[in-house]
């Protein structure tokens, strides 16, 4: 078990997100936890950084009013 801590905004969950995508390449399993971001924000932050720049678009958050980086689902599914 590995835990990261510091303050928010620092880079714990692009660090361990990192760590999570190179272990699941190796084909390990991994759980991950986060007390800053929710499940679901989670998982969105981990298919950004799988899928990379080519694959992120943008659709259009009505509750915040501005467009924000999501992957299609067809290639999270990939």
């Amino acid at each position: 078990m590995t835990v990261f801590t510091g303050r928010p905004g620092a880079g714990k969950s692009v660090l361990s997100g990192q760590l999570l995508l190179t272990a699941i390449e190796q084909g390990y399993s991994v759980c991950a936890y986060s007390g800053e971001l929710t499940k679901e924000k989670f998982q969105e932050w981990i298919n950004l950084q799988a899928a990379g720049s080519e694959y992120i678009g943008l659709r259009y958050d009505p509750v915040r009013g501005i467009k924000v980086p999501t992957v299609p689902y067809a290639v999270q599914e990939r």
